[in-house]
This record gives C-alpha cells, structure tokens and sequence, in this order.
C-alpha cells in the first residue's frame, strides 16, 4: 500500500552468494589476464625468433595458438565478471515504475525461486482509460483525423467522474484498435490522462467524452423542447 517511485528498492535478496561468486569471477579473470599477457610476450619474441629462423615453425604455431587460447580465456572471464555483476544486482528488486504497491506475497527470510512474484504495483500517474466507440463515431473521428484541423485536437479526451464531476487533467488517445468487434460493433481506444493527485482510481468506472468532428462555417439551429 506505499507510495513508491520508480527504481526504489523494495526487496533485498540475500548478496553474500553472489558477492562470493563475483570475487571469485574477479580473480579469474586476473589469472586470465595474466596468462593472457605471458602468452602475449611468448607471441612477440617466437615471431622474432622465428623471422630470424632461430626456431621452427611448430614451435611458432604452438605459441600463436597459446596466445589465442589465452584470448578466448580472457574473453570468457571478462564475461564471467559481468554476469556475476548482474546477479549481484538482481539481489535489489527494483520498482520498475511509479506507484502503490500491493501486498508482498512472501515474508523476510523465506526462500525465493527464479520468476517468484514478489508484490505488485499499480501505477497510478499517468493512469490509461480503456473505452469502446460505435462504429460510426469511430469512423467520423477517423474521417476527421484525417482532414487539415490536426490530429491532436481531436485526439483530446475528457473524464466525468462517478459523481458527476468532470475530472480536471485531459487525455490523449495513444491507441486505436484496427479492427471492429464484430460481437459489439464498436472499435477500442485507449486514452492517457495525467493524474498526480491519484483521482483517478485503478478499475474505477468512468465515462469519457471525446470530441469526434468539429464543424465550421454552419448554422446553428437553438433547442426547442
């Protein structure tokens, strides 16, 4: 139920394996490198030697594949390192967003398996609203959005909440579906809205107005009852 930001740390998984594995990847990668430089220096004065015809030609291969091999060997550690870096780090879990999270599904000390679920977070700003069109409103907006008035006005939404009031911030549609239901006839949107204050709740049920074409040069007829 607590307010987080993104990268908070809400978990921590035990470090000292993995502190471990990494020192141990570090001094491997030492010896690999020192191995590799010996090797690099046997590499320089065969090539020496082997231009002044001093040695033969198998012990030239011999120690140009020991300086490969001694490549490859280093390569492999510096890899080594860098996944046990990576281990150590998944030891902190992370809020990958901003926003509430739930309850946590397990309590310190237990033990954990790869891929356990560990809580969950519901982001709360900016919050998507998820509505459907009738066929033939969604195909005057698509009408509209393709004439010279411009695409953000009309793409602009706006929330009445439950109680009748209308919600302040003002959404933008960043998606529409390319397909019509052929169950419902209507065609699914969904709009962003800004919600710093959390006015907006997760699952709450609200109605949105969108404005589908804006008419210019007609006449206005007033209302009659």
């Amino acid at each position: 139920g607590q307010t987080v930001q993104q990268n908070d740390v809400l978990f921590l998984i035990d470090p000292e394996p993995y502190e471990i594995a990494l020192r141990r990847a570090r001094a491997e990668l030492a010896d690999a490198t020192a191995h590799h430089d010996l090797a690099l220096r046997d590499k320089e004065r065969y090539v020496r030697l082997f231009d002044q015809k001093a040695v033969s030609q198998q012990e030239h291969d011999r120690v140009v594949t020991q300086h490969e091999l001694s490549l490859a060997r280093l390569e492999m550690a510096s890899a080594a390192v860098e996944d046990a870096e990576r281990n150590l780090r998944y030891t902190e879990v992370r809020a990958p967003v901003a926003g509430v999270t739930d309850m946590e599904t397990v309590s310190e000390g237990n033990l954990l398996e790869w891929g356990r679920l560990l809580t969950t977070i519901t982001q709360t700003d900016p919050v998507h609203v998820l509505f459907s069109l009738p066929e033939k409103d969604a195909m005057t907006q698509r009408a509209a959005l393709a004439g010279d008035a411009g695409q953000q006005r009309y793409r602009e939404t706006a929330v009445m909440l439950p109680s009748g009031s209308r919600f302040e911030g003002r959404g933008l549609i960043d998606f529409t579906a390319s397909t019509i239901d052929p169950a419902t006839g209507t065609v699914t949107y969904r709009a962003v809205f800004p919600n710093p204050e959390s006015i907006l709740v997760p699952g709450q049920f609200v109605r949105i107005r969108v404005l589908l074409e804006q008419l210019a040069g007609v006449l206005l007829v007033p209302e009659t009852v």
